[in-house]
């Protein structure tokens, strides 16, 4: 296989690891039963941070590289990295709560239970606040109080392009192992302190070393020999002690492990990030790259944002057709699924892609690298 090819299979089993993230946290919300098992949603949140933290961090680095070569102004850098993740996440996000909000706001819809948090959180909604609000007052946003995950990656990309591109190189690595240190803190203090859930996993502190993990290999990686060596060992180890953490987790007093499970999702998540980006052999291989898991992939923010507000009103047109949701058991996921993916689609083939080739317009370099 030709380098051009592996890159192209390492990339698309990438996609298929988003269809995974996305399908876990879907199963979750559609079969509640699920939870008393494995918080399925939990784990497709935390892999959703480490691809994040990877990828965007893999970019800016590879900018900073040149501005260091170059001497160019990372300014431009930044402005263009704004742009880019404004086309792709702005547009489907405001859409479905403006859209929202609109309904609460109508003389039939207006009176509906599941409504009337959007139109108390509207404010933080839009701006991608709302996981702060959720985690001090406990005040969810109905059918949209999933985005609080999209919240804490907005926030996370707010400052992480200053961070990556300004600090001394030198620092990079150490400040990432500390970032990465103040998820569990965090959460630990939290829980000692006796808060909420949402205040203690919602809040982007408490989701620090799911994003900085993903970051530091995209790091390491970059590090030259040494750099690809130590990651190696570092996704070596992060299979074991992930797993290892969860057992502790499952078994142990929730007040001592309950701060660790994060880290030991996302050290599984790393674990399957780098896999994937050498490439999975085999069935796991073969099922990331299907074609289905390629195009659940691509679709898989849209699929993400939707899927809860498919579930709050389905009962709309299962009506219409004279059906009951109580009536159809184990199909009704299934069906919920099914208007999910149909509604990605279309989003993605009639409004997210149009949007996206305008990236093409925001390089991140105006001009070719001088030789």
């Amino acid at each position: 296989m030709s380098r051009a090819a592996r890159a192209a299979s390492h990339v698309a089993q990438l996609d298929g690891l988003r269809a995974l993230a996305v399908l876990a946290v879907m199963i979750r919300h559609f079969v509640p039963a699920t939870l008393e098992v494995v918080d399925l949603g939990r784990f497709g949140v935390v892999l959703f941070f480490v691809l994040s933290g990877y990828l965007i961090t893999g970019i800016l680095l590879d900018c900073r590289e040149r501005l260091d070569r170059t001497g160019e102004s990372p300014r431009l850098v930044a402005t263009r990295f704004y742009a880019r993740r404004f086309l792709r996440i702005f547009p489907i996000y405001y859409a479905t709560v403006l859209g929202l909000f609109a309904l609460s706001l109508t003389t039939r819809l207006g009176d509906v239970a599941a409504l009337q948090p959007v139109r108390q959180q509207i404010g933080w909604l839009l701006t991608y606040t709302f996981n702060l609000r959720y985690g001090v007052t406990l005040q969810d946003a109905g059918p949209l109080t999933h985005v609080w995950s999209l919240c804490v990656e907005e926030q996370f990309y707010l400052i992480w392009p200053s961070i990556l591109l300004l600090a001394p190189r030198r620092l990079l690595l150490p400040g990432l192992i500390g970032i990465a240190a103040v998820g569990p803190v965090y959460r630990f203090v939290g829980l000692l302190a006796g808060w909420r859930y949402p205040a203690v996993f919602f809040v982007t502190l408490g989701c620090l070393d799911s994003l900085a993990l993903g970051a530091l290999l995209a790091r390491l990686r970059r590090g030259g020999d040494e750099g690809a060596a130590a990651a190696q060992r570092l996704l070596r180890l992060a299979l074991p002690v992930g797993i290892g953490m969860v057992i502790v987790q499952g078994i142990a007093p929730r007040s001592f492990s309950w701060p660790f499970s994060d880290t030991g999702i996302a050290a599984i998540s790393l674990w399957l990030v780098g896999t994937a980006t050498m490439g999975f052999r085999g069935l796991s291989g073969k099922l990331l790259e299907t074609r289905a898991a390629q195009y659940v992939g691509k679709v898989s923010y849209g699929l993400y944002l939707y899927h809860i507000p498919v579930a709050a009103f389905a009962y709309v047109p299962l009506g219409l057709l004279g059906l009951r949701e109580e009536n159809l058991g184990w199909a009704l996921p299934l069906l919920y699924g099914a208007i999910a993916i149909g509604m990605a689609a279309l989003s993605w083939e009639l409004f997210e892609q149009p949007i996206n080739r305008l990236k093409r317009r925001f390089p991140y370099f105006s001009n070719p690298e001088p030789a």
